[in-house]
């Protein structure tokens, strides 16, 4: 059975110990109801991930240390995924920021569209980070993704252009998914509000270099567009990765 996963960061070499935060040592003590001399690995969010055990309990439970016993990177996987999408309303920004984690976006933007319901703040952030963090546990995904301050639509795409992105908006009467070709190195994925980009946000963001894509002949709520594009970019870069080393 695989060790129970939790964040530390920064981790220290190898032989060397370190305390986890007030949170993560409640969830060591709590709800998982580890004692001293068991195993657990953590990762500090940024790739790498370490196997580490429980030396000491204290402040009833409160504070734990770790001894780390092996530490290691894992390599970044590609397409890097950026995802920026207008917010749904209540739990399910929780379904959205979760599934995208664990699919293995990069990053996250809130997008600010004309037909926007939800206007996310900055206040929120701390919310999602957690969101996504729990993710990245559950799914042993070592890398967290970066959350962004609000943009349009438009601010976003600008963004990425310096950086040579492919982006794709989806779009009922775009190209197919299927059809499209997923860069291999950076791409991002615009989602829009519930009742969709506006004729000329969608030339703004043609302007800008974003493709329009369909995600098929249904209509999709957000958190539900976003994992299947994500899904689509990611399994089809892997698929061409496996092909690629046969």
């Amino acid at each position: 059975m695989s060790l129970p996963v939790f964040y530390c960061a920064p981790i220290p070499p190898p032989g060397q110990c370190t305390q986890l935060d007030a949170v993560e040592s409640k969830h060591v003590t709590g709800s998982r109801r580890l004692q001293s001399q068991d195993r657990i690995s953590i990762i500090d969010g940024a790739g790498v991930i370490a196997e580490a055990v429980i030396r000491a309990i204290k402040s009833r439970g409160h504070e734990v240390s770790v001894e780390i016993l092996t530490r290691a990177r894992q390599p970044l996987s590609y397409p890097r995924m950026h995802l920026a999408a207008a917010m749904p309303k209540g739990e399910r920004q929780r379904i959205l920021l979760d599934m995208g984690t664990q699919l293995g976006m990069a990053s996250f933007t809130p997008l600010l569209c004309a037909r926007s319901i939800v206007k996310p703040s900055t206040k929120t952030r701390g919310r999602w980070r957690r969101t996504c963090l729990e993710a990245c546990k559950q799914s042993r995904q070592p890398y967290l993704p970066e959350i962004h301050d609000p943009k349009t639509p438009e601010e976003f795409a600008d963004n990425m252009r310096p950086n040579h992105v492919g982006s794709f908006v989806a779009h009922p009467a775009g190209k197919p998914i299927t059809a499209i070709d997923v860069p291999a190195h950076e791409v991002a994925l615009l989602i829009g509000p519930e009742g969709g980009f506006t004729a000329q946000e969608i030339a703004t963001l043609r302007s800008l270099g974003a493709l329009p894509i369909s995600l098929g002949i249904h209509v999709l709520r957000v958190e539900t567009a976003a994992v299947v594009g994500l899904s689509y970019l990611k399994i089809s870069r892997d698929s061409d990765g496996q092909s690629n080393r046969k």
